[in-house]
């Protein structure tokens, strides 16, 4: 633990985010900076298995986050098509586009299940690393998911360029991108 006034402690450059603008990163600086040995953490030498500790419990928030992002998408996908009429009915009447609910919604409960898993894990102090690492790794694949599937349903590419580009928190031309774009691009 270090007091920010402590001589050789600074903080750098605050980077720029496209979300989680709430929670700011910022590089820290550590130039011939002393710690004081009762400001120590744990044991001395501990500090990365203490980290990694910390990175497993964040893992379940980033799942949770994914998974609040997909359900948004699932209700304003509903809500368009309940309100758009096409061929004198609803469109959420469409079959077709049914089935892009049943599997945004069947994807999103998978992903709350990992999720409560490790974090039923977490809470009774059993391990959890592989549990939540699986359910980071699966919600975090659904904002992009659910914003392609939100697309669908709403069949309106201008409008879903710029929620997929502004969701996929990637820089456009970059891997990610670019397979995102193209599973987009088979709609």
């Amino acid at each position: 633990m270090l007091e920010s006034d402590t001589p050789g402690f600074s903080v750098g450059k605050i980077e720029e985010k496209m979300g989680l603008r709430g929670s700011e990163t910022a590089e820290l600086i550590f130039d011939n900076c002393r710690v004081p040995a009762e400001n120590l953490l744990g044991k001395e030498g501990k500090g990365f298995s203490m980290d990694m500790q910390a990175l497993d419990s964040a893992r379940i928030g980033t799942g949770a986050q994914g998974i609040g992002i997909a359900q948004g998408a699932i209700d304003l996908s509903v809500k368009y098509m309940n309100e758009r009429v096409q061929f004198g009915k609803p469109i959420a009447a469409l079959q077709g586009l049914q089935w892009y609910i049943a599997e945004m919604a069947t994807r999103t409960e998978a992903a709350k299940w990992l999720v409560y898993h490790a974090a039923f894990l977490h809470d009774t102090g059993k391990p959890f690393t592989k549990e939540a690492a699986m359910c980071k790794l699966n919600a975090s694949e659904m904002p992009a998911l659910s914003q392609i599937w939100l697309c669908k349903s709403m069949v309106a590419m201008d409008i879903c360029m710029t929620i997929l580009w502004s969701v996929c928190s990637v820089t456009p031309r970059s891997p990610k991108f670019m397979r995102v774009l193209l599973k987009f691009t088979r709609l």
